[in-house]
């Protein structure tokens, strides 16, 4: 019955440690009679149960882990030989407290991602400087240096610059540039030069080879070809005139380059020029007066000549070399230039009433008391 009792007192703790025991039935206990039987039982005294260990907290970010609970001290052995009085079965340990599951801290607030900076605009593109201005054109004429492509070369370069006479836009003068600043069709050292504006093109050109059949003369005598014009005349003034009428009160130039071919001078009235304006047996003439150096404008009506104006002539050339005279009518005024190889300059300028108020008609040559080779003859328009 003692064994019976302290069975079921057994059976009783463990329920109460654990609701999941099984009781094992009492038949199989064994005779209570055996002493063998007590005898294990007596040996073995049951060991206290070793305190339940307190149940790990639940991991935070991890609290700290609870204590185990101290293990129950193993209950004293049973005396052997008793009457099998089981010792006292030893108190369970108390079970650990299971720690506080520490509070999982907060999370860290991610600090805010930063405003990526806006992308710096782009600095403007800094302007490209102005392309320098191109120089002119190499002071070349709209044909460049072999002027007008598509002329028709003569073989002949009047003023030996390189350029064939057809080809030059200034044949009569140096000009192997061909600079031709309006873009017309005649090049600068040609133009009226206080205005570029004024004539546009060469008219009539005569290196004096093949056109004879283009003159008439007046009087005197006249030797056309091979590259000049003899002209004398004595002891009166003779024309040498081209057949060509220029519009009345348009402008236009007419131009002569001569040498003079008689060394001696026998009057003191010897004069080669250029004539403009000649309608019938009237017309005015731009002449150098050689023995008096000076260039002159004369006019006549008629009845005889007349001067309407004059102007002395710088340091001129020597008799074996080129002399050049020039008149221009611009619409009112004619201005009348001289210049030479030595650098002998002059020009005189007539307007209002000694100008017709009709102006046009023939141009040409003239020598009075002189005899003169003259090299070229050139009408601008």
């Amino acid at each position: 019955m003692k064994k019976i009792a302290l069975f079921l007192i057994f059976i009783l703790v463990l329920a109460g440690c654990d609701g999941n025991v099984k009781v094992r039935p009492i038949g199989d206990l064994g005779d209570e009679d055996d002493p063998d039987h007590e005898i294990e039982d007596s040996d073995n005294g049951n060991t206290g149960d070793t305190g339940n260990t307190g149940n790990t907290g639940d991991t935070g970010n991890t609290g700290d882990t609870g204590n185990t609970g101290n293990t129950g001290n193993t209950g004293d052995t049973g005396n052997t030989g008793d009457t099998g009085d089981t010792g006292n079965t030893g108190n369970t340990g108390d079970t650990g407290n299971t720690g506080n599951t520490g509070n999982t801290g907060d999370t860290g607030n991610t600090g805010d991602t930063g405003n990526t900076g806006d992308t710096g605009n782009t600095g403007n593109t800094g302007n490209t400087g102005n392309t320098g201005n191109t120089g002119d054109t190499g002071n070349t004429g709209d044909t460049g240096n072999t002027g007008d492509p598509g002329c028709v070369g003569n073989g002949r370069d009047e003023d030996g610059d390189g350029i064939d006479d057809n080809c030059d836009n200034c044949p009569s003068q140096y000009n192997p540039g061909q600079k031709n600043t309006s873009g017309d069709k005649l090049g600068d050292v040609c133009e009226a030069y206080w205005d570029y504006g004024l004539l546009k093109e060469i008219k009539f050109f005569d290196p004096f080879y093949n056109l004879q059949s283009s003159w008439n003369s007046t009087g005197g005598t006249w030797t056309y070809g091979s590259g000049k014009v003899s002209g004398s005349s004595t002891p009166y003034g003779q024309n040498y005139v081209y057949n060509f009428d220029v519009p009345n009160n348009t402008p236009y130039s007419v131009e002569a380059t001569f040498y003079f071919s008689q060394g001696t001078i026998n009057s003191s009235a010897a004069y080669t020029g250029v004539i403009f304006a000649q309608t019938g047996n009237s017309f005015y003439t731009c002449v150098f007066e050689r023995k008096a150096n000076r260039v002159s404008i004369w006019r006549t009506s008629g009845s005889g000549l007349s001067s309407v104006g004059n102007s002395n002539v710088t340091a001129p050339a020597t008799d074996a070399q080129w002399h050049r005279l020039r008149v221009f009518y611009d619409g009112s005024a004619v201005k009348c230039t001289f210049a030479d190889e030595a650098g002998g300059t002059g020009e005189v300028n007539i307007s209002g009433t000694n100008v017709w108020s009709s102006m046009g008609g023939k141009t040409g040559l003239r020598v009075y008391n002189e005899r003169t080779d003259f090299t070229s003859f050139v009408l601008y328009q």
